[in-house]
């Protein structure tokens, strides 16, 4: 289907809309006998989290049941997918979905299926979890989470005029990481940042010792949970992952990493979360934030509110040189093996729930990823590294959580915005009504 085309095409019961698409002949097997619930994606490119293939994929409750070139499936819904691309329920993997009501519910709708909130509210990470496991609220994104942070008195954290717990020694690591995941944390979020304004030697706020940090780490570690670390500086990085830190939060702009920080990454399989979104805010260029709110296929659904926050930028006089020196960083860790994470910081300044995600994915696109490396980022990379099973894939067995976008997605990442269908859990996820651009011409 052309983009522009009707989005009922694309969920209609009967096969045969918009168009022939490129299949490989094979002979079609014996017909399925499935449940009622079934639901036969037919005709689709689909990218299965690791690569595109064309194929037909098959759910029956919350879960893919088979996956093939052909299926014959007559007693299913039918979903016509010609001329769209099938990609798995999205993961963004670094967001702060606590800290607005409609995070998840926004999540969904564009298709983000699972968000990892990095610093939020701990009390929302069970019952979230509870709504999951009985199968209730598919209309929200999931969500897993670090709760509250690891940070020091009027540290990073702190200045949101919410009461956390913080630690100044490593003889408080022990029990603050128990703490946690008391409070139901899934991960353990670290702050180690010593940026400083340009010229200045301190840093914008205290940060824990490294001391601490290792002591936090090995506390983590201890009850079989990822530490991840915020941090500002390569140098703040290299101290962090030589502490034995599972991944950074934030890519560093100072400078390039040095090789003995990569060789590092690699041997301990430390993984990245980039924020291009606000990175590229910190330096006072454009992320995602306009160019996804002047985008109509993503404007046309969220309020007023959502994009006047995308369009904020700060000014921070680092320019373009800046966000280079970040764009490089990461192309020199993804050349040498370093996972890639997708993750937009939202609900920052710059950002909105679900649609910076795909401000994200074409961000890794131009900072020079592939767009197979930068899909695998929001789907089977997270997926495997955030230990978050049968996510991030289209293959037997998994989850159905699936994301029907017009337009072939394998020659451009901004068909990933033009969505025209979401199932979670196997359950369509309801879109509101597109918003009129002029709302006085309602009648």
């Amino acid at each position: 289907m052309k983009r522009g085309s009707s989005l009922a095409c694309a969920l209609v019961v009967v096969a045969g809309c918009g168009g022939a698409s490129a299949r490989p002949e094979a002979p079609r097997a014996e017909p399925f006998a499935t449940s009622a619930d079934a639901i036969l994606f037919d005709g689709a490119q689909v990218f299965d989290g690791e690569r595109f293939a064309a194929l037909d994929v098959l759910v029956e409750g919350a879960r893919i049941t088979h996956v093939a070139p052909e299926i014959e499936a007559p007693t299913a819904r039918h979903v016509d997918g010609a001329g769209h691309t099938l990609l798995p329920g999205l993961i963004d993997a670094h967001t702060h979905a606590g800290m607005e009501p409609r995070s998840l519910r926004l999540a969904a709708a564009f298709g983000v299926t699972l968000e990892v909130d990095l610093f939020g509210p701990p009390h929302r990470l069970g019952p979230a979890r509870e709504a999951e496991r009985e199968g209730h609220g598919t209309e929200l994104a999931d969500l897993r989470g670090a709760g509250t942070l690891a940070t020091v008195p009027a540290g990073h954290g702190t200045e949101y005029g919410i009461p956390i717990p913080t630690l100044s020694q490593p003889e408080e690591a022990d029990a603050f990481v128990a703490a946690r995941l008391a409070e139901g944390s899934d991960y353990l979020k670290i702050v180690y940042d010593h940026w400083a304004a340009p010229g200045s030697d301190t840093p914008f706020m205290p940060t824990l010792s490294l001391e601490t940090v290792r002591a936090l780490v090995t506390a983590a570690h201890a009850r079989e949970r990822l530490a991840i670390v915020h941090v500002g500086l390569e140098s703040d990085a290299f101290d962090v992952v030589s502490a034995g830190a599972d991944g950074l939060a934030h890519l560093f702009s100072d400078r390039a990493p040095r090789p003995e920080l990569v060789a590092l990454m690699v041997a301990q399989h430390t993984f990245v979360i980039p924020t291009l979104t606000t990175e590229a805010r910190g330096c006072d260029v454009d992320g995602n934030g306009r160019t996804v709110a002047d985008d109509p296929a993503i404007a046309a659904w969220l309020l007023e509110s959502d994009l006047a926050r995308l369009r904020r930028v700060r000014d921070f006089d680092r320019r373009e040189a800046c966000f280079e020196t970040i764009s490089a960083s990461l192309r020199t860790l993804r050349d040498a093996g370093v996972p890639i994470l997708a993750g937009t910081d939202a609900i920052n300044a710059g950002t909105t729930h679900g649609a910076s995600l795909h401000g994200e994915l074409a961000m890794l696109v131009a900072a020079g990823l592939s767009i197979e490396e930068a899909l695998r980022a929001a789907t089977s990379t997270p997926a495997r590294v955030l230990g978050l099973e049968g996510r991030g894939r289209i293959v037997e067995g998994a989850r159905a959580d699936l994301v029907l976008v017009e337009g072939d997605v394998s020659t451009d990442i901004h068909a990933t915005r033009h969505i025209a269908l979401v199932l979670h859990a196997g359950r369509e996820v309801p879109r509101p009504a597109p918003i009129p651009a002029d709302p006085s011409s309602e009648e």
